[in-house]
């Protein structure tokens, strides 16, 4: 028998009604044309070898030729400069392409030495086809690894990528593009650099992934960057992620624009079951409206490493913690500690109120933490294991209509769990929220007095267990100032002069039903049910409401 050509080796095509074989039959070259295999147009998946036009050639026969469609990276590293994945041809930007790999552990675009730009991205090219991305990993050495900035082909779906980059993955203006199932790939730094927030694994600014524009993320994580996530624009829904070993876990309010971070209003944001761990900040509301966040918790330890082994000295006065691995942090850097598990526990400043061992201290050499201790422990602290406690669980800068629920903190934190005033910024302007359910162990640092009433408390409750001033009296810390109040429980701290609609008070308003408690009204509470309270200055806790009937004003009610 003849050999058979492989242009004439047919597959039988079955009939869609019964299938059963039919009589149209595809050849191999038809039956192979569905999937564009990247080793079919000459690429090796040989590491060191840049394979770039092989691949922008299957991109670009998808987008001209078959109206979109698959292309394939069988297993292998893939060095690129960068792949554009669109066309200025108007009547072709619809046609889709799918970049799919062998799984992200088998396929590896990689960025080719010299590589300064997004390794996978529409370019400049004015209509983007990116369709999918999914299964393989892709390396950012420039300005990052996948940038999807196209309003052409909706419901972008990237799933299952490994990234790495300055910036990991930029959806910040692409419409309704979902994330899934991916995780940043950015190597541990064997402890350079230490705790983030005292310096980045990834440059000051950099970001895992970005997303806006009606978008959904869940079940990612982008350790080790600035920021991991960071969310803008309207309708975008972030369930079940982690924002770990970051300087800031979340931030909404912030996106990408020219090729950098900005800050970029979200609005109308769902944020569910997020968990931040081992973060300098665990979320930050930085500008946002109309957003919820539900059952999200911040919890670990800031930075790596991971309670690893220190010992330590006491002479006049100065403690030297000396670490058993190289911390890298710059010299005069100050720092939270968090010592646990010290062998003598004298070397803890007021150890029975600061039994998670949180302490502020300067770094002195690649090693070495000092810190002043006035009394002598007697003996040396011979073994104990550090790391580096979250600044902050959640912080509220720029913040309107927004809900807040059981949103909570089981982590040791050194300054605050909740901190609504952030650092004292000019623009923290807050109106019209509501915070329900909150456990904060280490307290509240209150919003400054124009912000008060733009707060509503309920079932809120906190401790006072945060650093005391003798810890923190040899530094400041920059993002907190001196005169910050931290409370337990952050109602019952308004005056009248916070009350809505007096001056520079931001809060809407007043309008009927308001009602919040002041602590320095002229009427007392006791008999005067519904009386009217019009100035402040006393010294009375009361119950006020406001009512319009009548003549309009702010009367107790309890």
């Amino acid at each position: 028998m003849p050999d058979l050509p492989f242009t004439s080796f047919a597959f039988p095509a079955k009939n869609p009604a019964s299938g059963a074989l039919g009589n149209t039959n595809r050849t191999m070259p038809d039956r192979l044309s569905d999937v564009q295999n990247v080793r079919d147009w000459g690429a090796t998946g040989a590491p060191g070898t840049d394979q770039t036009a092989p691949i922008q050639a299957a991109i670009d026969y998808c987008i001209n030729n078959t109206g979109g469609g698959y292309v394939f990276f069988p297993p292998g590293t893939y060095p690129v400069t960068g792949l554009k994945v669109g066309t200025n041809n108007s009547a072709l930007r619809n046609n889709g392409v799918r970049l799919e790999g062998s799984g992200w552990g088998a396929t590896s675009i990689a960025a080719a030495t010299g590589a300064g730009q997004w390794t996978v991205s529409k370019g400049t090219y004015s209509y983007g086809c990116m369709e999918a991305i999914q299964n393989l990993a892709i390396q950012g050495s420039g300005i990052g690894a996948i940038q999807v900035d196209e309003t052409n082909i909706p419901n972008v779906w990237i799933s299952s990528v490994r990234f790495s980059g300055n910036i990991g993955i930029d959806c910040t203006n692409a419409v309704g593009a979902s994330i899934f199932n991916s995780s940043a790939d950015v190597p541990a730094p064997n402890q350079a650099n230490g705790g983030l927030g005292y310096g980045s694994f990834q440059p000051q600014g950099s970001i895992g992934i970005a997303l806006g524009g009606g978008g959904i993320t869940s079940a990612c994580d982008a350790p080790r960057y600035d920021i991991s996530i960071a969310i803008s624009g309207s309708g975008v829904t972030v369930l079940d992620n982690r924002g770990d070993t970051s300087n800031i876990g979340m931030r909404i309010g912030w996106g990408v624009v020219s090729n950098a971070g900005a800050e970029i209003p979200a609005t109308g944001c769902l944020i569910a079951s997020a968990q931040v761990e081992q973060s300098n900040i665990g979320m930050e509301l930085y500008n946002c409206s109309g957003c919820i966040v539900l059952a999200s918790l911040g919890g670990g330890h800031a930075g790596l490493p991971n309670e690893m082994s220190c010992s330590g000295t006491w002479a006049s006065g100065i403690v030297t913690i000396t670490t058993g691995t190289n911390h890298n942090i710059p010299v005069g850097t100050h720092v939270f500690l968090q010592i646990e598990s010290p062998s003598n526990t004298a070397y803890i400043p007021n150890y029975a109120s600061n039994a998670n061992g949180i302490l502020a201290a300067t770094v002195t050499t690649a090693n070495q933490f000092t810190y002043a201790l006035a009394a002598n422990p007697g003996g040396a602290l011979t073994s104990g294991m550090y790391t580096y406690p979250l600044c902050f669980n959640f912080r509220f800068r720029k913040v309107s209509q927004c809900f807040i629920m059981t949103a909570n903190s089981v982590s040791n934190v050194a300054i605050a769990d909740y901190d609504m005033d952030y650092g004292g910024d000019v623009n923290a302007i807050q109106n019209n929220n509501v915070m329900t359910g909150i456990n904060a162990a280490k307290g509240f640092i209150l919003p400054r007095a124009a912000n008060k009433a733009s707060w509503k408390y309920i079932n809120c409750v906190g401790g006072t267990n945060y650093l005391s001033a003798d810890v923190t009296s040899t530094w400041q810390p920059a993002n907190v100032p001196a005169s910050a109040a931290r409370v337990g429980f952050p109602d019952a701290t308004m005056r009248f002069a916070d009350l809505p609609g007096q001056t520079g008070v931001n809060q809407s308003g007043p309008f009927d039903g308001q009602e919040y408690i002041i602590i320095d009204s002229t009427v007392a509470a006791t008999g005067n049910w519904n009386a009217t309270v019009s100035a402040g200055g006393g010294s009375n806790r009361v119950k006020v409401r406001y009512d319009s009937s009548g003549t309009p004003g702010w009367r107790i009610s309890g």
